[in-house]
């Protein structure tokens, strides 16, 4: 048994936590709002984020990140990555050398367009020991005890097998790969996805249609994959197609019902923080749609991409490829369906434009 802690206290953390405790794990979870961590600690339940799930009594909730971390050895980050970044800052003086990092959070960090994984590097050094998690895995799921499978990814080896060790169950089932940045590309564009095909379904377009666009999108990240030197296999497999269709058609998909409200265009021409607002709120307090988040990296990345042309922006994010790699040109490759998604999110386009989009494939 070890003790494990898991920052965030939102759906996503308080399901990791659930598995570990589940795993006769002693957990500490580190949730920024006192009365979730009243909530878990006097009832055993999380009332804002998982409100229908009992927690083990082997989950201690903190707002004191210090003891939170103290005595852990394992600390699992799911946290936004809107926020990442300043939890990590005040994480830091906790940190050492010894601990081992699971990286939970899907998405890519605005202005830095870093992955979370590179924004743990960047916060505390790249000699931390890091693993990534990504896959379909919805967290209510995760505590109801549905089987679940994820990728878990780190170039250590040995690191992710203890990681896994600590996670695997009848019920939660890992695989492991060194294919960090596919990993990651997979989820975090899935979110983008998402928004798009709640878009679709609001303007009243069925499978045809969703099928088409999928392909489109898919097309897209197996393009920018292969920029990043990601494998193809990882697109394909759990944290790639399979986190893509859970999030698209699984109903409970936050990025989703954002895009569905979108497409009826009561708030086109007002900013994103009240977009967000007003389609956001959702039971106990606002929902913010990761995937608005990964729209706008993403097309900084396109539009960097364009600028300093592949090579540098391989070697400006320090980019290492495998020798197997076939290097190609890239000046064809463009990005027509996360660049319309853009447009309607932030640039107060016609959610139509995506339908043109779709209509002038070739």
């Amino acid at each position: 048994m070890k003790k494990i802690c898991v920052l965030g206290g939102g759906a996503f953390g308080t399901a990791i936590a659930c598995l570990l405790a589940d795993n006769r794990h002693e957990v500490n979870i580190w949730c920024c709002e006192p009365d979730v961590v009243e909530s878990i600690n006097l009832k055993n339940i999380n009332n804002t984020y998982l409100p229908d799930i009992k927690l083990s009594e082997n989950i201690l909730a903190f707002t004191d990140l210090g003891l939170a971390i103290s005595d852990c050895e394992i600390i699992f980050e799911a946290v936004p990555v809107k926020y990442l970044r300043s939890v990590l800052e005040k994480a830091k003086p906790y940190f050492n050398n010894n601990q081992v990092w699971v990286c939970c959070s899907k998405g890519i960090e605005n202005e830095t367009l870093l992955f979370p994984w590179q924004t743990i590097d960047s916060v505390f050094g790249e000699s931390v020991k890091k693993v990534v998690i990504s896959g379909p895995s919805y967290a209510k799921e995760i505590a109801q005890k549905q089987i679940t499978a994820v990728d878990i990814a780190s170039q250590d080896k040995i690191i992710a097998e203890q990681v896994s060790q600590l996670l695997m169950n009848d019920y939660f089932k890992v695989v492991i790969t060194q294919d960090i940045f596919g990993v990651q590309i997979g989820g975090a564009l899935k979110n983008v996805v998402a928004i798009g095909v709640g878009i679709l379904d609001g303007l009243g377009y069925k499978e045809n249609t969703k099928a088409l666009f999928l392909n489109l999108c898919l097309q897209e990240m197996m393009q920018i994959s292969e920029i990043f030197g990601a494998q193809r296999e990882t697109i394909y497999g759990l944290s790639g197609v399979a986190d893509l269709v859970a999030t698209c058609y699984g109903g409970s998909s936050k990025n989703y019902k954002f895009g569905f409200n979108l497409s009826k265009g009561a708030f086109e021409a007002v900013s994103i923080d009240k977009k967000v607002i007003a389609y956001g709120l959702q039971g106990n307090g606002p929902i913010f749609p990761e995937g608005v988040n990964t729209a706008r990296s993403f097309n900084q990345i396109i539009k960097l991409i364009n600028n300093i042309g592949v090579k540098e922006f391989r070697l400006k994010y320090n980019i290492l490829l495998d020798n197997s790699l076939v290097i190609r040109d890239y000046s064809n490759f463009c990005f027509p369906v996360f660049e319309s998604i853009y447009d309607i999110i932030f640039d107060f386009k016609s959610t139509q434009e995506l339908v043109s989009v779709l209509k002038n494939k070739k």
